[in-house]
């Protein structure tokens, strides 16, 4: 702005001038000025002929003083507008670099929208499966008692008091409270999670009676089974069961293959022990 106002001074000036200038030479060529003859006719004396030589020297150099302020201006004005024509360009470059900041920025924030959208959706999924989980393993409690009574007319589990891992992996969730690192979300695990191969064989942790075979709401394909002395074990989320419900199992038999059935985020063992039906930190058992 303050270069358009300054080139349209210039212009102004360079107006003027020419307005002068044609004016002066007007003047000269239109006879209102005395030719040199004129001037020495009309001159009393040699003195003032001089005198209106000098003068119109003067102003035959002033004219040459203005005709060269005229093409110093029409120079300046060129100047300027280059300088006007280089700034706009960069004005426009900035225009434009502005313009893909803001698409940028607007792109993040759709981004952003959208992770935060993905990730409510998910918090409340999890928060749905951890309650239906919790909801599962309470309803457990009842439902194991139930079946070891129903089988203790068959003789019930006799286990040997000792249990093995039913597989060997990394422990991916201990027992107890834990929070969701992502959603925060604070839940009781029942259990401890052992991350494995999907397919990996599970392995009765001791020798019992199968008192249960199928699916479980989140807890996916379950196997139970009933050790004696009102210890159970459960093992979840099963790719496939194949332990026989109402049959004997000896320790170490396959019960089924590692899955990720029921609410489950990955390939993985959910195993429990439980004494009266209900869940039991199973690193104090087992061996």
């Amino acid at each position: 702005q303050e270069i358009e106002e300054e080139l349209a001074n210039v212009k102004h000036n360079f107006l003027l001038l020419q307005v002068n200038s044609k004016d002066r030479i007007r003047q000269i060529y239109q006879g209102q000025r005395l030719k040199m003859l004129e001037i020495l006719l009309q001159s009393p004396s040699v003195t003032d002929f001089l005198d209106n030589l000098y003068y119109q020297k003067l102003l035959v150099a002033n004219d040459r003083r203005l005709l060269e302020e005229m093409e110093q201006k029409s120079k300046e004005i060129e100047a300027y507008k280059d300088k006007l024509a280089e700034q706009k360009e960069e004005i426009a470059i900035i225009i434009n670099r502005i313009d893909d900041q803001k698409k940028l920025i607007a792109n993040e924030h759709s981004i952003q929208s959208n992770l935060v959208d993905k990730l409510r959706t998910e918090r409340e999924s999890y928060e749905r499966a951890e309650r239906e989980l919790e909801k599962n393993s309470n309803s457990l409690i009842a439902e194991i008692n139930r079946l070891v009574g129903t089988f203790a007319s068959t003789g019930g589990g006799r286990g040997t008091g000792q249990f093995s891992y039913p597989v060997h992996a990394r422990i991916s969730s201990p027992f107890g409270p834990r929070r969701h690192p992502i959603h925060k979300v604070i839940s009781f695990h029942s259990g401890i999670d052992l991350a494995a191969p999907n397919g990996t064989p599970i392995m009765a942790s001791d020798s019992g009676v199968v008192i249960f075979n199928g699916w479980y709401g989140g807890y996916g394909k379950v196997v139970i089974v009933d050790h004696g002395k009102d210890y159970t074990t459960l093992y979840a989320h099963l790719s496939k069961a194949i332990a026989n419900k109402g049959k004997s199992i000896g320790k170490g038999e396959v019960v089924g293959y590692e899955g990720q059935t029921g609410y489950s985020t990955g390939p993985h063992l959910h195993f429990e022990v439980r004494k009266y039906g209900k869940p039991q930190n199973p690193l104090n058992f087992l061996q």
